[in-house]
């Protein structure tokens, strides 16, 4: 996503978060010990601490963003004075 914003197109950048809806107040540490034992070992399995719950939401999230995004009556905008303003307002201009 990264190098498209610096070329000017839009972008999103969403993270997974730190708070789970119906887990205890130790699971984000929980997942993380679970995460630190066994991220690409041969243990990397699903297990019974995955729950795709939240990625389902997230998905649905960020799949209506863009679709909005895209069908809006008018572009998407930078900040004003970002990094990649610059490099967007040109990229319309030569498409015009």
């Amino acid at each position: 996503h990264f190098n498209m914003a610096k070329i000017g197109i839009p972008a999103i950048f969403p993270n997974a978060g730190t708070e789970y809806i119906g887990k205890g107040d130790n699971f984000l540490a929980l997942r993380d010990s679970v995460a630190d034992a066994n991220y690409h070992t041969v243990n990397d399995e699903i297990n019974q601490y995955w729950d795709l719950a939240g990625a389902e939401v997230d998905t649905r999230l960020f799949f209506l963003t863009g679709f909005r995004a895209l069908n809006a009556d008018e572009l998407q905008t930078w900040n004003a004075g970002d990094e990649f303003e610059a490099t967007r307002l040109r990229m319309i201009e030569e498409s015009r």
